[in-house]
């Protein structure tokens, strides 16, 4: 598993100071391509194939809307693999370790 530690800051918000979906989006994202950069052989094995990953499906639940400077941990594990497809979940935890949002 890998996480990182992220704040909500204004261009993460809309005019209700909570996050946009699109920011969200880009907090599992961001976390999930940590991961990959500093699992080397991942990041190796990609670009000795000339290959690269694409997110075909994602379902998320979104328990609420985080608000502006608050303070998340986003955390992210694989949990199958087979040639053609990979599997991870995606978490996002609010400071009392609670979901917050949830990708599967």
């Amino acid at each position: 598993m890998y996480s990182t530690k992220r704040y909500v800051y204004a261009s993460h918000v809309g005019a209700d100071k909570k996050m946009t979906v699109g920011a969200v989006g880009d907090f599992l994202g961001d976390c999930e391509q940590y991961q990959m950069d500093r699992d080397t052989e991942v990041s190796d094995y990609l670009r000795s194939h000339n290959t690269a990953v694409y997110v075909a499906a994602r379902q998320t639940e979104l328990y609420r809307f985080p608000s502006l400077n608050e303070k998340l941990e986003v955390a992210t594990y694989v949990y199958d693999m087979t040639p053609i497809f990979g599997f991870r979940n995606t978490i996002i935890y609010d400071e009392s370790g609670a979901e917050v949002v949830a990708s599967f």
